[in-house]
């Protein structure tokens, strides 16, 4: 089997080197193939699911209230994708994918992927930005508007993987009691700088919709003592 793996490897590279296999086809249909199915995964419940333990694609079709044929799809899919393990007709997360997959680690990213949904339709109108030169405006939406909390959401979840470097990269005077973080949202960057500088306090000055859910994101950390939100566009 791997002597198998080994030579079909050496003949994809070899077609690689030699401009035998068609590329943009392979990136267009496989990026988007892969993207959209741990989009579907997160969406529908199955590693949420699969984060408490192994299941048949029956048990978890029933579960999830999903059709047996379409789970047993995409399960093969996520399987492809490397999400997910099967042994003995049960499926499990993969014990790599569960660090970023399974809902209870610090380290979980699947509100970043379902907030692909909403990054998926904003890449959908790249033709008539280039056309036209207009960007996409995603800031614009009403303070109430569920979009920001995805938003916001998604952006914590992939500054927590950053932050403590990006705090340590950023040098402080020495004594400073305040740092004021524009357009902030989240707040996450500002709080590892607390967190790294005692005596430190930050203001995080963000849109309306982003400050709610920043205060929310800061507040369950049980860090509101060091970073405070406020309201305002930085543009004007």
């Amino acid at each position: 089997m791997r002597l198998g793996l080994k030579a079909d490897n050496l003949l994809e590279r070899f077609a690689d080197w030699f401009n035998l296999a068609p590329q943009p086809l392979a990136q267009a249909f496989f990026g988007m193939m892969a993207s959209r199915t741990l989009m579907a995964g997160e969406r529908l419940g199955i590693f949420a699911a699969l984060a408490e333990g192994s299941a048949t694609v029956e048990e978890l079709a029933a579960r999830l209230s999903l059709a047996p044929e379409g789970t047993r799809a995409l399960l093969e899919a996520l399987e492809a994708c490397e999400a997910l393990e099967r042994k003995k007709g049960r499926y499990r997360m993969a014990e790599r994918a569960r660090r970023w997959l399974d809902p209870r680690s610090p380290q979980y990213v699947g509100g970043f992927l379902d907030f692909n949904y909403a990054q998926w339709d904003w890449w959908s109108q790249l033709e008539q930005a280039v056309r036209t030169g207009e960007a996409v405006d995603i800031h614009q939406f009403d303070p109430g508007d569920p979009r920001w909390r995805s938003y916001i959401l998604a952006m914590f979840q992939m500054a927590r993987l950053s932050a403590p470097e990006v705090a340590r990269a950023i040098p402080l005077p020495w004594g400073a009691k305040e740092v004021l973080d524009l357009g902030g949202a989240h707040g996450w960057f500002a709080a590892e700088l607390c967190r790294r500088n005692r005596g430190l306090h930050a203001t995080v000055l963000d849109l309306e919709g982003s400050v709610r859910v920043g205060r929310e994101i800061i507040a369950q950390a049980g860090l509101s003592e060091r970073v405070t939100h406020r309201e305002g566009d930085i543009l004007s």
